[in-house]
């Protein structure tokens, strides 16, 4: 498994957001510090984000997709929960609500490392 380093302004889910089981979120940009596009070859096999970043409803989740989309957004699919501590499980889908507009981040959450 490769995993590429990627460095991003904040990012945003785009339109209402993902409910509970969700694979796939949509952002409402995919760019680096510098406003280049970013694409799965950026990021390896496998990508890490954190939604809700700081809050109470903060959730780790991977990713091994992404589809740039007609209307300007992103779509990260293979989307899946991962434990913040040992032994890192991931678990298909999202495990929380997050609404649209809400922060996410790419990051070097436990389960990078």
């Amino acid at each position: 498994m490769t995993t590429l380093y990627v460095q991003s302004p904040t990012l945003y889910l785009a339109g209402s957001g993902v409910v509970i089981g969700a694979t796939s979120i949509t952002l409402t940009d995919l760019v680096d510090i510098y406003g280049n596009v970013l694409t799965m070859a950026d990021f390896g096999s496998i990508g890490y984000i954190t939604l809700e970043p700081d809050t109470t409803n903060s959730e780790a989740a991977t990713f091994t997709g992404v589809t740039a989309n007609a209307n300007g957004t992103y779509t990260l699919t293979g989307v899946k929960t991962i434990l913040a501590k040992s032994p890192y499980t991931q678990t298909s889908g999202l495990v929380r609500n997050h609404a649209g507009g809400t922060k996410v981040v790419i990051t070097d959450n436990t389960g990078f490392w």
